[in-house]
């Protein structure tokens, strides 16, 4: 490496802020900075925004406790892993990650259930994406178009943005894909003049 390449990694790397601004799938490589890409794979790119309330659990995981919540009980591995279309080694690695967080029990060959802490967080999550399924279909979005929408940016939301939006909508009980609950931080909220 040239002794100009090195001073522009070095520059590159006490970035404070990431030039991808979090978004990992921008197109732009390592060999467009001028870097190799081994120096450039270790460089930290931010995945997610931190809500400051929320678990740090990635999309995919909320969907698996989503799905719990919504089956209830106890379901099996290799339920998910239909569900989802993966395969169930990947869903026992998961599943393990879960309950190493507290949220999920998991009995080698009786199944996986939710904690009491799974079932509010998933009950929350499961709100999340209905209040912003039903907000969206406010601005013209049809019912699938909102529901798919909602999913790619829904992890991304604070509860205290969730609580003011149903709190601005009237603490609405029905949403696109279901009944919305309600818990005792979103009814505390008053709605925004």
């Amino acid at each position: 490496m040239s002794p100009d390449a090195r001073k522009r990694l070095v520059w590159f790397c006490a970035l404070p802020v990431n030039p991808f601004h979090g978004y990992a799938d921008t197109g732009v490589t390592a060999e467009y900075w001028g870097f190799p890409k081994l120096y450039f794979s270790r460089l930290p790119i931010p995945v997610r925004m931190d809500t400051g309330n929320d678990p740090d659990i990635s999309p995919r995981k909320v969907e698996y406790l989503k799905y719990l919540c919504v089956k209830g009980g106890r379901v099996r591995t290799t339920d998910i892993a239909r569900e989802f279309s993966v395969d169930p080694s990947t869903i026992t690695k998961t599943i393990q990650e879960l309950s190493c967080a507290g949220l999920v029990t998991h009995e080698p060959y009786h199944g996986i259930c939710l904690t009491d802490t799974g079932k509010r967080y998933a009950g929350y999550c499961i709100k999340r994406h209905r209040i912003l399924s039903l907000m969206l279909t406010h601005y013209g979005f049809s019912h699938e178009q909102a529901c798919a929408e909602a999913s790619r940016f829904e992890s991304r939301v604070s509860k205290e943005a969730i609580d003011r939006i149903c709190a601005a909508m009237g603490h609405p009980g029905q949403g696109i894909c279901g009944a919305i609950t309600h818990d005792d931080g979103c009814l505390d909220t008053p709605p925004t003049p």
